[in-house]
């Protein structure tokens, strides 16, 4: 937020956080003492924080470091308090929090009553029930107005449009009700989903996580060159990384290459490129032109590479001011499938007509474990040279345990034993031998489509005796990398293909540079292709070298048209969110919410600092939810807490006599455990979140 370098960038944004964070709480309290000084109650403490007392103010007794209530006592007792004020206005020593103190009324002790005239207790219930209410009230009132100011201002998000769309997704599946259309495209725009409206990305991906797990939602969208809007029922799926419901779509991006703030991600990305064959783009880069073609979003540079028939295309470049040409090869289009068996049924794995890559490692990770780039995996646990979802399924199946790993680096077999997290992760970047080499995991006997109920037989099924084989050869055309076999194949194909052929006869070279004795040996398959197999041969196409996660996501400005569309923005998104937060209750207690996902203080904190990054606006927004998630939290039924307080008030008015001091005690005791077991809950989440445990 304020553009410092490094940690005192990261310093001064949790700084800012932190400050923030304390305002909410200040406003919130300050809600409960105005309506307890409107309603006559003598107010004796003030405090933004908990915990001990670090600094403290009283009119007539000035600034004191810690308490000043000794001195006001002997004061009182000495007869000079006269000139002294009863409210002592606290700093605690703990920032996050905060609390007002009243004659007769104290949470952790329901029994410490006063039978003074300005007391809690002597006060009219209904200006209690206000008293209890305004911290609430004023948190609704601070959020409404932040998000008045946001929205004056102009906040940039990410539009309500498709970016990408996972292959095996629900939305990808989906039938439209109103069309012959299958699946969410890349370019719809999202006109309505669950019944809201959305205006940004962020609403979407807020409307499917807060869906109810099992049945579908509704999602109605614009396409270009369709008539009318489509209508899709859409049943989330749970996504296992992130712990939430998805419908497998992404935001759209920008021509602009992420610029990340650390050198070491700066340094990954550059490598990435240059895997790809872009070696000429760094990070930050905006790209103009696809062919002399100008392009606005990274839609349309996918397109450009999908028509491009496989030849090369020149990308104009604007980095830093200054202008350059670099030349991107378009990347062959593989298939992707389920595999159906015991290891991988269900996760996807890229393959072609059946031959499928093994699993490598792009990057290390923060906890390397002995792992580094470019190890090619010889073995995971039992699993000889795994594809990409056998290891993922290999891995999880030791969570919380160790693995012994096998990887061939440098022209050497290095073992390696491994601890494997409770979320069956072992660290490190995935990637596979599809653009490196020819090396093969065993091919699976059956093959599934997404979408698709039955499986088909795959066309490598059974062409070689087990995992680890290296083709060489084509048709008599060397191959060095998947790209290269797709190409062998198509040319060996052409005529058959063109012919309408039933089949074709290709003969496959191969070795097992790793097999014990006979490495060298070249051995000789034949392949046949049935009519089915050359058609989805001849079906593949290319895409963009650049994977849509290296663009900056495309932004747009969502600003009021004036004042008062300002104000009706700000009462829209305070109701919207206030309403997301019930839900998200709702959903933990159904389980299509995990509880990793909802944020302590420590969390707060680092996302907090994250957003703080984007800039003043930004924060305000953030400050603005933290404002309205306060005051949910705070109104909810609960002991110990706003809500809990003004149903025994709400029992007291109509009883006519207050809840039992006995059971006070109790619920305020089981409030306390619950809010400090959650507390404790939620922070291990966080700070193992931190930790990638």
């Amino acid at each position: 937020m304020f553009g410092l370098p490094g940690i005192l960038g990261t310093i001064s944004d949790l700084l800012a956080v932190i400050v923030g964070f304390g305002l909410i709480v200040f406003l919130h309290e300050l809600g409960h003492f105005v309506a307890a000084r409107w309603a006559g109650i003598r107010v004796l403490v003030f405090a933004v924080g908990f915990g001990p007392p670090v600094w403290s103010w009283r009119k007539g007794v000035g600034l004191r470091r810690g308490s000043s209530a000794d001195e006001y006592e002997k004061l009182i007792k000495e007869g000079r308090g006269a000139a002294s004020s009863p409210t002592e206005y606290r700093l605690s020593a703990l920032p996050f929090g905060g609390y007002v103190q009243m004659l007769g009324q104290d949470d952790l002790d329901p029994g410490a009553v006063s039978a003074a005239p300005d007391s809690y207790q002597n006060t009219a219930i209904w200006k209690r029930m206000i008293v209890i209410s305004a911290g609430v009230v004023m948190n609704l009132i601070t959020a409404g107005v932040l998000f008045v100011v946001v929205f004056m201002a102009g906040l940039k998000v990410a539009p309500p449009v498709v970016g990408m769309v996972q292959p095996d997704s629900p939305g990808a599946i989906a039938k439209a009700a109103n069309g012959d259309e299958v699946g969410l495209k890349p370019g719809d725009t999202i006109l309505e989903i669950g019944g809201d409206k959305p205006r940004r990305f962020e609403s979407v991906v807020l409307a499917v996580a807060m869906a109810e797990a099992g049945r579908p939602l509704d999602v109605e969208v614009r396409r270009d060159g369709v008539e009318k809007p489509l209508r899709f029922a859409i049943t989330p799926r749970m996504d296992e990384q992130q712990g939430l419901l998805s419908i497998g779509v992404g935001a759209p991006v920008s021509t602009t290459l992420a610029d990340p703030p650390d050198e070491k991600t700066r340094r990954l990305l550059r490598d990435e490129l240059a895997r790809v064959g872009v070696s000429g783009l760094e990070p930050g880069d905006r790209v103009e032109k696809v062919d002399g073609a100008p392009v606005d979003n990274g839609l349309e540079i996918e397109a450009a590479f999908k028509a491009s028939g496989g030849r090369p295309l020149s990308l104009a470049v604007e980095r830093g001011g200054d202008h350059m040409v670099v030349e991107a090869r378009p990347q062959p289009d593989m298939e992707l499938a389920e595999v159906n068996g015991e290891q991988a049924s269900s996760l996807p794995v890229d393959h072609l007509l059946g031959l499928v890559p093994v699993i490598r490692v792009a990057d290390s990770g923060d906890e390397p474990q002995g792992l580094e780039h470019g190890d090619v995996f010889l073995r995971i646990g039992s699993i000889e040279f795994p594809s990409w979802a056998a290891a993922i399924n290999e891995i999880r199946a030791h969570r919380r345990e160790s693995i012994d790993l096998v990887v061939w680096r440098d022209g050497k077999v290095i073992k390696i034993n491994a601890k494997v997290t409770k979320d069956g992760r072992v660290g490190f970047v995935p990637d596979d031998t599809l653009r490196t080499d020819t090396l093969l995991a065993m091919p699976p006997r059956e093959l599934r489509a997404f979408g698709s109920p039955e499986p088909v037989l795959s066309p490598a099924a059974g062409l070689f005796a087990r995992a680890g084989a290296r083709i060489t050869a084509v048709a008599g055309r060397p191959v060095s990398n998947f790209a290269d076999i797709r190409a062998a194949l198509i040319e060996a194909t052409a005529k058959a293909r063109a012919a309408g052929a039933a089949d074709a006869a290709i003969d496959i070279a191969y070795c097992y540079p790793f097999a014990e004795t006979d490495a060298d040996k070249t051995l000789h398959a034949t392949w046949n292709l049935d009519s089915a197999a050359l058609e989805r041969l001849g079906a593949l196409g290319w895409h963009s070298p650049i994977p849509s996660a290296y663009f900056e996501i495309q932004q747009i400005v969502l600003k009021a048209e004036g004042p008062l569309d300002a104000v009706r923005l700000g009462v829209l998104e305070t109701h919207r969110v206030m309403l997301n937060v019930y839900v998200t209750f709702l959903r933990l207690t159904q389980g299509s919410l995990e509880v990793k996902n909802i944020k302590g203080p420590v969390g707060i904190a680092h996302i907090g600092t994250m957003v703080a990054e984007r800039g003043v606006i930004w924060m305000l927004f953030f400050l603005g939810l933290i404002s309205v998630n306060l005051a949910v939290v705070n109104f909810l039924p609960l002991p110990i807490v706003d809500g809990g307080q003004f149903l025994m008030l709400l029992y007291e008015q109509i009883r006519g006599k207050p809840v039992p001091i006995p059971v006070q005690n109790a619920v305020m005791t089981a409030g306390l455990l619950l809010i400090v077991s959650v507390f404790l809950v939620v922070t291990f989440n966080d700070i193992m979140g931190l930790l990638g445990g």
